[in-house]
């Protein structure tokens, strides 16, 4: 429980000039605790309340309410969604934007974003690629009610990382997605990757099959480097928090999202 433990001490901060507003559970969130942690940035971990009740039900607090609560929180995130980041004068938010931030200003000595324009531009192609492929048919698989739905969310999902598995360096270079550079895409990628394998494996059964040797590799190193370790919480915690989407009562925003793409396939012409 690395992740709980980093909670304990960095909810004790004081003085730092760096706050994360995160939640423990959120994977998008987990993207901006990653990149601090591998900046080396020190930082005050603030853990927000978003949801009614505790944060399995995935029933959203209403703006106001968050305020209420957290005004400094809503003060750098105005939909009072995390994470959020607050930098002295500054305040940042959405996920890919704050792991830019993070990288741009604390990421001289240890880059998320590799020198040459070729990699840049994989790395950037290949964020596009988990927002598109990964993180929608995750959650398709996890709230999908009907069978047929959720098998064909489930063989997207691996259709996709059979993909990330393929565009991956040579094993031989290193184990990253760029071989020995660890970069952004990692960061981005883990998250989901960590859900699929705990949450997915539990609720949905889903498997990543052993014939995909590159994206095992890649995970086994990336699980235990230490700014990833450092953001791992338990995992029968992590597949309890997921309840409200399994049983699909939850109203989050990716609840909302996954709604409204099945309701858009649903009416297209021949559906």
């Amino acid at each position: 429980m690395a992740g709980e433990a980093t909670i304990a001490v960095r909810s004790q901060a004081s003085e730092f000039d760096v706050e994360l507003f995160c939640g423990w559970f959120c994977p998008f969130a987990q993207r901006a605790w990653i990149a601090l942690e591998e900046c080396g940035v020190p930082y005050k971990y603030v853990e927000c309340e978003m949801y009614e009740g505790s944060a399995s039900t995935k029933r959203p607090l209403p703006l106001e309410e968050k305020r209420r609560r957290n005004a400094d929180w809503i003060a750098v995130s105005p939909r009072g969604l995390v994470p959020a980041l607050r930098h002295g004068a500054a305040g940042v938010f959405e996920s890919l934007v704050c792991v830019e931030y993070v990288d741009e200003v604390w990421g001289a000595s240890r880059t998320l974003l590799p020198g040459g324009p070729a990699d840049r531009a994989k790395v950037r192609a290949s964020i596009s690629y988990v927002s598109d492929k990964i993180c929608p048919f995750y959650y398709k698989s996890l709230m999908a009610q009907v069978e047929a739905e959720r098998s064909t969310a489930l063989a997207a999902l691996l259709e996709a990382f059979t993909a990330i598995d393929a565009a991956m360096a040579p094993l031989e270079g290193g184990p990253f997605f760029l071989g020995a550079t660890f970069s952004a895409f990692d960061v981005v990628l883990w998250p989901h990757y960590q859900r699929c394998t705990t949450v997915l494996a539990e609720r949905r059964q889903f498997a990543i099959p052993p014939s995909l040797t590159r994206l095992h590799a890649w995970a086994d190193a990336t699980g235990v480097r230490p700014s990833i370790a450092a953001t791992i919480v338990d995992k029968d915690r992590l597949v309890a928090n997921y309840a409200g989407y399994a049983d699909g009562t939850a109203t989050s925003d990716a609840a909302k999202q996954y709604t409204s793409d099945v309701t858009r396939a649903a009416a297209a012409p021949g559906k």
